[in-house]
């Protein structure tokens, strides 16, 4: 029996134990894959030296390399393990970074290339220049060796000049023709590089497109949270969406025939209603919720009729669709605030929801 029980507690063990260390081993493989993909962002980033040409692509291979962290951080657990399902979407940004910064780096190798042939054919226009001015001379030489009438020790002067002169030229030829084979040589790998990067956009094409989708997604999202931010509320971030938290008594008061607005209520619901106009993809949820006593004032009935009173302004301030505005009263539902604060628990809670799927 305690053979049993022995072999039971070592095979617990090592899975145990197992599990974290393959755990780790695959998150080292997803940071490796971020940190080199950081790498070669900061190798682009010297090549372009600081070319405004470049900029829009490093700009877009970073928010890539961001999306890959972010998604890294929002999924690693408390024993410090990555998701399974994270690791795709991790290696997926990493790879569309690294593609952009290839392709980057293939255009500014094509752009070193083409400066350098410009450079070399403006120096054999200078070569061949000098050539010319050789010819001439060698022809002037000609005309003097026929038309004069000088001694020999002139004219060996001339011919050792006209000899030094025929082994300059004869150098000059040979260094146009070793610069021409290079221009060829580049052309060649310039040929090379296009047809390498037409096979890179050829397989990557359509999971580029669909990433600048979602990329163009998340900015809107995040511009959206800006702007609700920006209305001076507590507000409340989940998956299900943004809840925005304001005081009761910012919108209305109670009073013998009912709840009344109160003013600076209109100035509230402008607010809202622009952030409603900006983003119509989001439909609003109102609720009203009570607190403490006279009981008449705060339960379900009461909060309800709340809540009818700012639908209403919010429909007419903001031009909303009623369909995409729902609102409700909580009654005195669990506090919000600690209970000392009692009167910020007398709140309206507005939550945006994306129509087609959460945040």
């Amino acid at each position: 029996m305690k053979k049993i029980t022995l072999t039971l507690f070592t095979l617990f063990f090592c899975m145990v134990c197992i599990s974290p260390i393959t755990q780790a081993a695959d998150n080292a493989n997803v940071l490796l894959a971020i940190e080199n993909t950081k790498t070669n962002l900061r190798n682009l980033v010297e090549k372009s030296a600081g070319s405004k040409e470049y900029q829009d692509d490093i700009i877009t291979a970073q928010n890539y390399l961001n999306l890959a962290e972010s998604e890294y951080k929002k999924n690693i657990g408390i024993l410090g393990n990555l998701k399974d399902e994270a690791e795709p979407t991790i290696r997926h940004y990493t790879d569309m970074a690294n593609i952009t910064v290839a392709i980057v780096m293939s255009r500014i190798e094509k752009a070193n290339q083409i400066r350098e042939g410009e450079e070399i054919d403006k120096s054999i226009l200078k070569m061949k220049s000098k050539i010319k001015v050789f010819d001439d001379k060698n022809a002037e030489i000609e005309r003097f060796k026929a038309e004069s009438g000088s001694t020999r020790g002139t004219m060996d002067s001339v011919s050792k000049e006209l000899v030094a002169l025929k082994s300059e030229n004869a150098l000059l030829k040979k260094d146009i023709m070793g610069k021409e084979k290079t221009i060829g040589d580049l052309m060649g790998d310039n040929k090379k590089i296009k047809d390498d990067l037409n096979g890179i956009v050829a397989q990557k094409g359509v999971a580029f497109v669909q990433v600048q989708s979602k990329l163009a997604s998340a900015t809107k999202t995040r511009d959206f949270l800006v702007d609700i931010s920006k209305l001076g509320q507590v507000t409340r971030i989940s998956t299900a969406g943004a809840t925005v938290v304001i005081p009761r008594n910012y919108f209305v008061k109670t009073a013998k025939k009912g709840p009344e607005l109160v003013p600076g209520a209109e100035k509230i619901a402008g607010d809202i209603a622009a952030v409603v106009t900006k983003y119509p993809e989001y439909r609003l949820d109102l609720k009203v919720y009570g607190y403490g006593t006279p009981q008449k004032n705060e339960d379900i009935k009461a909060t309800e009729a709340m809540a009818i009173v700012i639908k209403k302004l919010l429909l007419e301030k903001g031009k909303i669709n009623a369909s995409f505005l729902d609102a409700a009263g909580a009654g005195t539902s669990p506090a919000l605030f600690p209970k000392d604060a009692g009167n910020a628990n007398r709140r309206v809670e507005i939550t945006f929801t994306y129509k087609t799927s959460p945040l």
